[in-house]
């Protein structure tokens, strides 16, 4: 029971204001903004992006600025923005991105802008659908390249970008898993069919035919890279390892004279050693690392043994 003698003091208690409330509308209304901003990004400068003439000269693109040439320059990790440096942008696209494909420059330096400013779920969302038509932007210039240039360089252009999207994008917590929903119309045919036997004024059958399954494809960003870095090693081994064994008339498993088979395993051996020392030089070239090189190369040798073998 309360005293009534009791003085009220929160009476004269001074009011106080959650702050967080007032400016929630405020920061779900810059949320938006920015997410729709960035959507016209994407369709714009990723999805929608046509190559000019000079955004496919490669491998002169990757000996523009002087100095040693890396395969890719680590992004500032953006869990740890500098304020300090506010005057200078996190990414340069003069140096940090030299040598890249636009579109790769302007995926990364969109999830570089967005990553501290929307919510977690909001990032993962857009930054699987960055990925995805970086990826397929990608593929699309290897195959102009390889219209304009070599097939070795078309092939070394694709592994490298696809490399460097795959370390940078390793700054960026990308875990979660999106849905993505289509439709399935692969029972189209098979339904209309039913029209002829049913009827065309028959509800169920009309309802049959407009009411198409719906199916959810869980895609990961990381695993669509990797799995498309794979096609891409593999079709570069493929086509190199042809382009080394174009020139050979017969193969070792094949019955054929003894004359026959050391005429063939010696023009295997000079075509070997003249086609290897170009890919070498090549992937050089493009990927600056002496490991990754080495793979590459290796993966071509046992490849095109396997095939003269066989």
């Amino acid at each position: 029971m309360r005293d009534p003698d009791e003085v009220d003091t929160n009476f004269f208690a001074t009011p106080t204001l959650d702050f967080g409330i007032l400016v929630q509308p405020a920061l779900q209304d810059a949320q938006s903004r920015l997410v729709f901003r960035t959507e016209n990004l994407i369709v714009n400068e990723i999805q929608n992006f046509v190559p000019k003439d000079r955004d496919l000269e490669y491998p002169r693109l990757l000996h523009v600025t002087s100095g040693s040439h890396q395969v890719s320059s680590p992004i500032t990790s953006p869990t740890t923005p500098d304020p300090a440096d506010a005057s200078k942008e996190l990414f340069d696209s003069e140096l940090l991105f030299q040598g890249w494909y636009p579109t790769l420059r302007k995926s990364i330096w969109i999830l570089s802008k967005i990553y501290h400013l929307v919510h977690s779920a909001v990032f993962d969302s857009l930054a699987h659908q960055i990925v995805h038509l970086c990826i397929l932007s990608l593929f699309h210039a290897s195959t102009l390249l390889s219209n304009r240039s070599t097939q070795l360089d078309a092939d070394l252009f694709l592994i490298k970008h696809l490399l460097i999207l795959k370390e940078q994008i390793g700054a960026f917590d990308i875990e979660y898993v999106r849905p993505e929903t289509e439709i399935d119309f692969s029972r189209v045919m098979d339904r209309f069919r039913s029209l002829s036997t049913a009827g065309f004024l028959s509800p169920s059958t009309l309802r049959s035919v407009v009411q198409l399954p719906v199916v959810e494809n869980l895609l990961d960003a990381k695993d669509e890279l990797d799995g498309k870095l794979r096609v891409a090693i593999n079709g570069f081994t493929k086509e190199t390892s042809e382009s080394v064994v174009a020139m050979i008339n017969g193969k070792a498993g094949v019955e054929k004279k003894e004359d026959e088979i050391r005429e063939a395993a010696t023009k295997f051996r000079e075509v070997a050693e003249n086609v290897l020392v170009n890919v070498q030089q090549k992937t050089q070239e493009y990927i600056c690392d002496a490991r990754t090189t080495d793979i590459l190369v290796s993966a071509v040798l046992v490849s095109s043994f396997f095939w003269y073998i066989c």
